[in-house]
């Protein structure tokens, strides 16, 4: 019964999203009635362009966040529901899915200095506390609770207060990346100028905020108390840092998420080859001196304890649904693990079809990545490229990962409604990626976890990955690209 409801929902909301989008995809092309006087659109400002398609998008989301709330009477399981829960800055005290395992782990350094055993020996393996960072992501904690005394509750509090800003700041980010993508490529649209940005930047940066909270990533990672919130807001940073050639800034920014996230050191080896000196050496400098000081002060053993975290993770992955990377989906598919709730003492059992599949899938990833384009000058969307194959590659990837794709849409949706490398259907696709991105359907896929169809239940992944290929294809579609946004 709940089945026959459930594909009864998506069935209406399938309907609903795919005659809409193909309804305002007729009426803007060029062979559809002007009945409603949307040939205008065509000689809009680039600018108002992109942020006329993100409008259309918002409102979609809220529209079918009221469906599945009216439909499963579970409104704060929506994306319009977590943007509630986002805004009210008064319910944040037990938001500490980083901050409590990070503060355990500095209890336990504290009490035990001199233990043989490694830190991530007795905290990951023993204790079974999926503490699951380099120690060099304590460093800020660690200071700032020496400073002030404050214990881990208002420690907490303070980090969701400073993410809760962080929000607030990326929604100026946002604004800045279409702002300055779309100048970029209106460089090559004859006769539009930017002239009416001048008169609609307060509406555009509403629509950009409004972006923020309405990006189910971003949300989600908030909500949970996740240092994953400040990794996308350095993520956006860096490539506002790249637009404005501050490459030692953008290397800079990319070092202090490799402290918290060592994947992103891949970003070192794909600007060497590219003999981006400046962002490669500072980045090093600034991920080195960050790893010299957490062996300082926590000790070489417990530092390179951490090897052996990512060694297992990389064998086992995690089957629960919110691991939107090819392992969860294998996982999920081989019924490997629990698929719908989220353990946090234990792993799915190594499974060699799941392993495997994950080295050869992040081995393809990363090297197309890395040598893609490697003798030319890397712009904007190759920087913006390397971020997503990094996220894509890993072997877990949370939902509140992919809140780097955010910054990477502002980005993106000018360059692809400048450059239409899909033609007709270049919305189409812009429309479907931000989709399965940007909100929470899992109402509606988590009916089909225990079933063959529980693929469906990573549909942020298979968006994530058609914001891949959309990436590569801008890069192809046309050679001088390159030279615009270096």
């Amino acid at each position: 019964m709940v089945i026959s409801i459930t594909l009864y929902m998506i069935a209406l909301i399938l309907l609903m999203t795919v005659l809409s989008a193909v309804s305002l995809l007729y009426l803007f092309s060029d062979r559809g009635s002007d009945f409603f006087n949307l040939k205008k659109y065509q000689k809009y400002p680039l600018l108002n362009r992109s942020y006329l398609l993100l409008l259309t998008l918002l409102t979609s989301a809220l529209l079918v966040s009221a469906i599945l709330a009216a439909s499963f009477h579970k409104p704060e399981d929506t994306t319009a529901g977590y943007m509630l829960k986002t805004l009210n800055v008064w319910k944040m005290t037990h938001l500490a899915d980083s901050w409590k395992p990070m503060l355990w782990a500095l209890k336990e350094l504290n009490a035990n200095p001199q233990n043989p055993l490694s830190l991530y020996e007795r905290i990951f393996f023993v204790s079974k506390v999926k503490f699951q960072y380099p120690l060099s992501s304590l460093l800020f904690l660690d200071y700032l609770k020496q400073m002030t005394s404050a214990d881990g509750h208002a420690i907490s509090f303070a980090m969701n207060i400073l993410c809760w800003f962080s929000l607030i700041g990326m929604g100026f980010m946002i604004y800045y990346l279409f702002s300055d993508s779309a100048n970029r490529y209106d460089k090559y649209q004859a006769g539009i100028s930017l002239d009416s940005k001048k008169q609609s930047r307060i509406l555009f940066f509403m629509i950009s905020l409004a972006s923020v909270y309405l990006f189910y990533p971003l949300s989600r990672s908030f909500y949970l108390g996740q240092i994953q919130t400040l990794i996308s807001c350095l993520t956006a940073a860096a490539l506002i840092a790249w637009s404005k050639d501050r490459k030692g800034l953008a290397g800079l920014l990319v070092g202090l998420c490799c402290s918290i996230k060592p994947q992103y050191a891949v970003l070192l080896l794909w600007a060497a080859f590219r003999k981006e000196w400046k962002f490669s050496v500072s980045l090093l400098v600034t991920a080195g001196i960050l790893q010299v000081v957490s062996v300082l002060e926590y000790g070489f053993s417990n530092v390179i304890g951490y090897i052996d975290v990512l060694r297992f993770i990389s064998r086992n992955g995690e089957s629960f649904f919110a691991n939107q990377s090819l392992n969860g989906l294998m996982n999920r598919l081989l019924f490997n693990g629990n698929n719908l709730v989220w353990l946090k003492n234990s792993f799915p059992p190594y499974h060699p079809v799941v392993y495997y599949s994950t080295v050869v899938s992040s081995a393809a990833i990363l090297g197309a990545a890395l040598f893609w384009r490697v003798r030319q000058k890397p712009q904007l969307l190759d920087m913006a490229l390397i971020f997503l194959s990094v996220t894509l590659a890993s072997p877990v990837a949370w939902e509140h990962h992919y809140g780097i794709l955010l910054p990477i849409f502002a980005v993106l949706f000018p360059a692809a409604i400048a450059r239409r490398p899909f033609g007709a259907w270049t919305e189409a696709y812009l429309l479907t990626a931000w989709f399965l991105v940007s909100q929470k359907f899992e109402l509606i896929t988590d009916q089909f976890a225990n079933t063959h169809l529980n693929f469906v239940q990573s549909y942020l992944f298979f968006g994530a990955v058609m914001v891949l290929v959309l990436l590569y294809r801008l890069l192809s579609v046309e050679p001088r690209i390159a030279k615009t946004s270096a």
